[in-house]
């Protein structure tokens, strides 16, 4: 994977003539470890084999939202394709820039776009940047995907918490960080254990649980809510894998064997996960439903933790259900969706 590539290449007697970058999206950031540390090896593999070698990489969620991360994976695919030669340069070219001051140093702030450039630019990489005309849909024989949203009006007592937080926060960033805390039944406290207050989510959830038939995939943004996810699951009595950013623990009577989860066994399963620490690479075809019972930022952890139940081998359905509570939950989604409409722009 890309958090041990450094280790694959200080083991190799000699550098490949083929690589395939999966899931390329990760080598957006020019200035990333895992981006420098690719950038090495295409170097290495042009250093020993010349022309005579073979660079690819995968997406099925390019993500490009904005127009300056296309210019790591082209260059991880062939060094100086794009002719600038460097990623402030090719900034330069194709965005309006304004300067400012950030912790009292000078920096470069993307206001705008070159209108121009950016509608030249897929012309720039027509012979590096293939896409697929068809779709996933169009080449998997694959149930649609199925969207759906339970609206849960809040009390009196949440609302009067709600405001009190948008109007006591320092940034708005940080009012929707704790909104989406509240929607979810708690908050953080520096210091402390979070302050879990409940949330009539949890009620939808249980109920969710009744219908569906023995698998289900659960999301949400935050550690909390998945330690409280797992409770309420355990409680119902399913058994649980969960996976996030402090690993993948079984609760009950299973493993963390996906083929456990993917198997016949009559043991009702939920995987409950982050979108970002467990959104990517798995199966989990044998649930038709996941819940989102709270969403992140990342528009690319969200289509690609949508996939894990649409892929080949599905036969049921995709149900993708979003639980929206307070305003915030909705204006997340909203975001997210209206990132999706921009991806299709920048392709």
């Amino acid at each position: 994977n890309y958090e041990s590539l450094h280790k694959s290449i200080a083991e190799a007697h000699e550098p490949p003539q083929l690589v395939v970058f999966d899931e390329s999206t990760a080598l957006k950031n020019i200035k990333a470890m895992r981006t420098q540390q690719a950038l090495g090896l295409v170097e290495l593999m042009e250093e020993k084999w010349g022309d005579d070698c073979y660079v690819w990489l995968f997406t099925g969620t390019p993500s490009p939202l904005n127009h300056l991360d296309w210019y790591a994976q082209c260059e991880v695919a062939r060094p100086g394709f794009l002719k600038e030669g460097d990623w402030y340069r090719f900034r330069e070219r194709i965005a309006i820039l304004k300067k400012k001051e950030f912790n009292g140093n000078p920096i470069q702030e993307v206001v705008g776009w070159k209108e121009e450039e950016v509608k030249y630019l897929p012309k720039r990489m027509a012979n590096l940047v293939l896409r697929h005309e068809k779709g996933k849909d169009d080449t998997v024989e694959l149930p649609d995907k199925t969207y759906r949203t339970i609206q849960i009006p809040p009390t009196p007592s949440t609302l009067r918490a709600a405001r009190t937080i948008a109007n006591t926060a320092e940034t708005k960033v940080g009012a929707l960080i704790k909104l989406r805390q509240l929607s979810d039944g708690f908050q953080y406290r520096e210091g402390k254990k979070p302050l879990f207050v409940g949330s009539p989510k949890e009620k939808i959830l249980v109920d969710l649980l009744a219908k569906v038939q023995r698998r289900i995939v659960i999301y949400a943004a935050f550690k909390a809510s998945i330690d409280k996810i797992v409770k309420l699951c355990r409680k119902q009595g399913w058994s649980v894998i969960r996976a996030d950013g402090r690993g993948w623990q079984a609760f009950g009577s299973c493993t963390i064997e996906l083929k456990e989860f993917q198997g016949d066994s009559p043991n009702p399963i939920a995987f409950v996960g982050n979108p970002g620490a467990a959104g990517k690479g798995l199966t989990l075809t044998a649930s038709d439903t996941i819940v989102f019972y709270s969403n992140g930022f990342k528009a690319e952890d969200r289509w690609q933790a949508e996939d894990r139940i649409h892929r080949a081998g599905q036969k049921r359905g995709a149900n993708i259900i979003d639980l929206i509570h307070l305003p915030s939950d909705q204006l997340v989604l909203d975001n997210l969706r209206a990132k999706r409409g921009q991806q299709e722009g920048t392709l």
